[in-house]
Parts: structure tokens; sequence; C-alpha cells
């Protein structure tokens, strides 16, 4: 089987975000203590559509969440939520308007095919009318920082339909396992 890769447009946008959320000399501390491989691709991002080892993204999570976050949690949270927010075109932000937290949850594994390969899976199960879940298996690289991290994006994608008051909780999973659970419940 081959290695896990994502592609690089995902890494550079969230990183792209992450120099919106903290100072210069912030970024310069994260640099400084990603190993050289990974800090050089932060550096000198490549294209967008590269495929990239998936493991430098988790190192980039986790030591942002360490020296960039000090270990908060719900920074690294709001990080992931901003990113996917960032991320959404004005056009593609109308359209997920019109759509269901539902929908959106069942489009979630054609999005994460999109951006990554031999890197596990994600699927959808509607848990009532106002809770998804997020079910990941397989994803080898994962860390506890990257499912805080994947915690917020599931959180901005479901927000992004116009729902009110969206909680999301990892409730199985998480940590250092290579599988996670996100339940994503909201106002009606």
């Amino acid at each position: 089987m081959s290695a896990p890769e994502s592609k690089a447009q995902a890494l550079n946008n969230r990183v792209a975000t992450l120099r919106t959320l903290v100072p210069a000399a912030t970024m310069e501390a994260l640099l400084a203590a990603l190993p050289p491989d990974t800090a050089e691709i932060l550096r000198n991002p490549p294209l967008a559509v590269t495929w990239l080892p998936s493991h430098h993204w988790a190192r980039v999570v986790e030591t942002a969440h360490k020296v960039v976050f000090a270990g908060d949690d719900a920074q690294v949270h709001r990080w992931g939520r901003t990113a996917m927010l960032s991320d959404l075109s004005t056009v593609f932000r109308l359209f997920l308007k019109l759509a269901s937290p539902q929908f959106i949850a069942r489009r979630a594994s054609n999005l994460w095919d999109q951006y990554n390969r031999n890197h596990g899976r994600v699927h959808s199960r509607e848990v009532d009318g106002s809770t998804v879940e997020a079910i990941y298996e397989g994803v080898g690289s994962a860390n506890a920082s990257f499912w805080l991290f994947q915690r917020g994006v599931v959180h901005a994608a479901v927000e992004a339909s116009g729902v009110k008051d969206v909680e999301a909780r990892i409730v199985s999973g998480g940590g250092a396992s290579p599988s996670c659970t996100i339940r994503v419940s909201w106002r009606v």
C-alpha cells in the first residue's frame, strides 16, 4: 500500500489561516520547532496540486498546538473552524446556506477524498434531525491535535449551512487513535 498523502492546498491554506491568527514571531517559533523538512514546506509552499506525505500536516498541527497555542485545545478548534470558513468561496457559501447540515455531512467523504489518498476514510451518520456524526477511520498520521482541528472543520462545515448554536465534540476515538467520531448538533 502507498504511503498516506494529502494535497498541499490543504496544508497551504491552513498555514495561511494560522498566519492571520498569530504574530510573525510566533510563526517563527513554530518553524524553529518543526523538523527541517516540514519547516521548509511552510517556508516555501509547494503548488496546491502537489501530494505531500500526510505526516507533515500531523507535525504542523501537533507542534502548533504546543508552541503556538500553549496546549490550548479551544484555540486549535478555533483554528480549524476559521481555516474551513476562510476556504469557502462566496459561491460555495451561498450553496451551503441552501443545504441542510445532513446534506453537507453526506458529502464529507467526497471532500476528504479530494484532499487525501491512502489516508483513511470518512463517512457520516444522521443521529436525529439536529445531530450528525462524522466518522473517520484509518487515519494513520492522526494525533490529538489533528482531531481537535478536524472538530473545528466539521463545526464550520455545519455552521456554514446557517443553523444556530452549533456544537461539535469528539464522542469516540480521537487522541492518538486512527479513528474518531465527531458529533455535531445544532438548534433547529
